[in-house]
């Protein structure tokens, strides 16, 4: 069981953790979109479209904040 407070060093180094067990095609949208290309651009890299990318931004949002809630708890 992992201690209620991590250090700035743990949360990153699960933070990453987190990220790599996104499928690939979420965590570079999440990336690319983290660097601040636009979701229209990023489609068009991955021959997406913006909604897809919408889509899986969300998706991954909504996984990230779970996780770190979890990891608070």
């Amino acid at each position: 069981m992992k201690n209620a407070v991590l250090s700035e060093q743990e949360f990153t180094i699960d933070y990453e953790r987190a990220l790599m067990t996104l499928p690939d095609h979420q965590l570079w949208i999440w990336l690319m979109y983290r660097q601040g290309y636009t979701q229209e651009y990023i489609g068009a890299k991955l021959g997406v479209t913006q909604s897809d990318v919408a889509y899986h931004l969300g998706k991954t949002s909504v996984y990230l904040r779970r996780w770190i809630n979890d990891e608070e708890e």
